[in-house]
Order: C-alpha cells, then sequence, then structure tokens
C-alpha cells in the first residue's frame, strides 16, 4: 500500500506480478499496456492488475501521473472476494466515483508508513473493490444503449479510418470507460469488435463475389491485402476465397 508521485516518463514492467494490485490515479496521466492493448489513463481512472498478467504502466512525459495503491496476496479468500463482486477476471481499467470522500481516505492511511500492517491493507481492498464492483455494475445497467450506439457508429464508418479513438470521441467517453462497455457486454475489447465487424462485412463480400479481395480489403477498412487475408484467416480459418470461384485475387 502506497503513494507514488512518478517522474515523467517513469515506467515499471513489463512483469508478472504474483498479487492483486489496485491504483487509483488522482493526478496527471499516464499508459498502461495489457494483454488486451493500451489505455490512456487519467485522474479520476484506476486500473487493475491481477496475478499472472504481464502489464507495463507508464507516466506521461509531460504531465506525469500521481497514484495511490493498494496490494495484497492472491490468496483463495480474496480470489473469493473478487468472485462476489463479479471481478474474478480482473478490470483493467475503471472510473472511480465519490472521489471527495475515496482520495482522502486513501491519503490519510498512505500519510505514514509506520502504520502499515495487513488489516489496514485488507480493509482498503475491501473498500476499493466495493467501488469498482459499484461503478462496474452502473457501466453494465448503460452497456446495452451505449452498445448499440457503438454498433450504430460502427455501420457508417468501418469502411473508413474507424479507430477506437474515434468510437471513443464519438460517445464522449473515456477510452477506458470505452473498454469495459465492450468487456462487460461481449467480453471482447473494442479494438476486437471492430475487427470482427469488418470482418463480418468482408465475409458477405467475399461469398458474394465478383469483386477483388484487394478491393473486399480497402472497401472494409483494411490497410491492405496481406493484413486482411491474415485476420481473416485467424477468424475463419480459411482463406478469403470464393467458394463459386468468383473473387479475385
Amino acid at each position: 500500500m502506497g503513494h507514488e508521485r512518478c517522474l515523467a516518463g517513469h515506467r515499471f514492467g513489463p512483469a508478472i506480478r504474483d498479487h492483486f494490485l489496485l491504483h487509483f490515479i488522482i493526478r496527471g496521466r499516464g499508459r498502461l499496456q495489457t494483454e488486451d492493448g493500451e489505455f490512456l489513463l487519467e485522474a479520476g481512472d484506476g486500473f487493475f492488475i491481477i496475478p499472472g498478467e504481464m502489464t507495463t504502466y507508464t507516466a506521461d512525459p509531460d504531465d506525469p501521473w500521481e497514484y495511490i495503491w493498494v496490494g495484497v496476496g492472491a490468496t483463495k479468500e480474496n480470489e473469493a472476494v473478487l468472485r462476489r463482486h463479479g471481478l474474478e477476471a480482473g478490470v483493467h481499467c475503471f472510473v472511480y466515483r465519490d472521489k471527495d470522500e475515496l482520495i482522502p481516505y486513501l491519503r490519510q492511511l498512505t500519510a505514514d508508513t509506520t502504520l502499515y500492517n495487513y488489516e489496514q491493507a485488507q480493509g482498503a481492498f475491501y473498500l476499493l473493490v466495493n467501488t469498482v464492483a459499484a461503478d462496474e455494475r452502473e457501466s453494465v445497467a448503460k452497456g446495452d444503449r451505449y452498445l448499440q450506439m457503438c454498433y450504430d457508429y460502427m455501420e457508417n464508418a468501418y469502411s473508413d479510418q474507424l479507430t477506437v479513438e474515434s468510437l471513443a470521441e464519438h460517445l464522449n467517453v473515456s477510452r477506458s470507460y470505452l473498454y469495459r462497455i465492450f468487456k462487460s457486454g461481449l467480453g471482447i475489447s473494442p479494438q476486437r469488435a471492430i475487427l470482427n465487424f469488418r470482418l463480418e462485412k468482408a465475409a458477405l463480400l467475399v461469398e458474394k463475389g465478383g469483386i477483388s479481395l484487394t478491393e473486399i480489403a480497402l472497401s472494409c477498412g483494411f490497410c491492405d491485402l496481406s493484413h486482411f487475408s491474415k485476420a481473416y484467416k485467424d477468424r475463419y480459418r480459411r482463406r478469403p476465397k470464393s467458394e463459386q470461384g468468383k473473387t479475385r485475387e
């Protein structure tokens, strides 16, 4: 458990933790790199690291973050707490509420390092897990509406410069919040959802035939045929070639 004001560009990782670790950002900005991608985070956001996961997090070079962190062991008791709150798979990023009450409490706990003990760390961990879980439940309640808005936007933008950033900007939400929407609702990241959407559109054109694979790739937002072919094969376990043989290479 601790409080850290990071230097510009300070980085931790890539590393694998053997314990649970919650960070609450109280000032500044930074980046979190996980197996699901990279997330830009700022004051009011937080991130959650679970045991066995490779992560890297880096303070912004111009506005380095300051955060309070709480870590506890990967015990069966703590795993059970996370399961009860529906967080057993981890929540990489979140937006936390009740800042006026939560931050002073955490600052008080971390003000004197001689006071740290197991009970304090566990108590703070339970409080923060409750906070994260409450925000997740609220996010899930809004999720269906936001997901529909996302797919409406993708329908009109998949052939152009559709990115996670443009999708978040369209919904007027942060990338971390957008990630939560897709993870909670579909179990995938926004980046994977965009790729799947493009591949589904491309598969319809491949089946229909009559145009080249290069034209299909560019029409569905892929930068080139090589990228499209690899992504198509990974998804459908076959090369993008029409069964009727009408699609031209």
